[in-house]
């Protein structure tokens, strides 16, 4: 991933608050980046590895879908055998999406409490394994 600042910026806009360059480099250090663009303008990343996925962001959640069906190619074209995603209860398009390309509801559920209303999580799929937002 080449340009860490888009990746601060897009996440910026989505949850109002960037990752520091720091934690980009520590989920570098185990995951690959990619970054999102059309017309030469970002509309999202994702992070993908061995042993997770995520976080995964778009500008506008109009764009989730085709993020993920990416996600999915790069990780069936590295051999990962079991993808997991972390989607928000907000993310219609996430939701659909997967469910409708076989992937099924965990009973495993996270709750993010916040003692202010944050983010914009109808476009944002967190970190997985599910340690950090």
């Amino acid at each position: 991933l080449a340009d860490r600042a888009i990746v601060q910026d897009i996440e910026r806009s989505v949850l109002e608050y960037p990752r520091s360059d720091e934690e980009i480099r520590w989920l570098l250090g185990d995951r690959r980046g990619y970054l999102y663009r059309r017309s030469g303008d970002a509309i999202g990343f994702a992070f993908l590895g061995e042993h997770g996925v995520g976080p995964i962001a778009a500008l506008d959640p109009a764009d989730m879908a085709a993020i993920l069906l990416d996600v999915e190619g790069r990780a069936h074209e590295s051999g990962i055998k079991k993808l997991d995603f972390q989607v928000p209860s907000l993310n219609d398009v996430a939701t659909r999406h997967l469910l409708a390309r076989g992937f099924q509801l965990d009973t495993w559920m996270n709750l993010l409490m916040s003692n202010r209303p944050f983010g914009r999580f109808d476009r944002f799929i967190a970190f997985g394994p599910p340690m950090f937002l």
